[in-house]
């Protein structure tokens, strides 16, 4: 019977470097395939990347989109002008509100505070002071009257000018009051 020596290939040394050899050029045909393979792929994909940049810069810029880009930016500029003025609008807003305004709040204090026997005949209203011209039945409503007016916060220096009697008629009289913190916006 033959015997078999499963070792006998690597006892002699041509056997051994033929195996070597035979693994080195697997190997590198592997290498080789998988870079080759690679480089292909990145080839396929950067043309399907450019033929898509294409078609994206084709849509972009044709016309129908570089009509609505010139209105979207004439919109943006219109947006960006209308809030500088609501911008503007705002500040002044609250200057107004923060200042007093000779205004209707003042004249309704002044007639609520009015006798039943007092009659105004003229009534004069400005950014610093009231001047009225005016009639009573006695001097006692007269001078309520102006009693009633120093209890309005924004009312200062009430004097009464005159007095005087007409004829089988009223007492005439004449007022001029300050008003304290109040500011005209008239000519600003």
């Amino acid at each position: 019977m033959n015997d078999f020596n499963f070792f006998q290939e690597y006892k002699s040394g041509k056997n051994l470097s033929k195996s070597k050899f035979r693994y080195g050029i697997i190997i590198l045909i592997i290498v080789v395939a998988f870079i080759g393979i690679t480089y292909v792929g990145g080839v396929v994909k950067i043309k399907k990347l450019n033929k898509d940049i294409n078609s994206m810069e084709a849509f972009l810029n044709s016309k129908e989109n570089i009509e609505k880009l010139k209105q979207i930016e004439n919109e943006n500029k219109k947006i960006e002008i209308l809030n500088k003025y609501n911008d503007i609008i705002t500040v002044v807003d609250k200057v107004m509100y923060e200042k007093n305004v000779v205004g209707s709040e003042i004249i309704e204090k002044v007639t609520s505070s009015i006798p039943e026997k007092v009659y105004f005949k003229s009534l004069v209203v400005n950014s610093e002071n009231i001047q009225i011209q005016g009639e009573g039945e006695n001097r006692s409503d007269i001078a309520e009257f102006e009693n009633n007016l120093k209890k309005i916060e924004s009312i200062t220096n009430i004097h009464i000018n005159n007095i005087s009697k007409v004829e089988g008629k009223n007492f005439v009289f004449t007022l001029k009051c300050d008003l304290k913190g109040v500011d005209s916006y008239e000519g600003n």
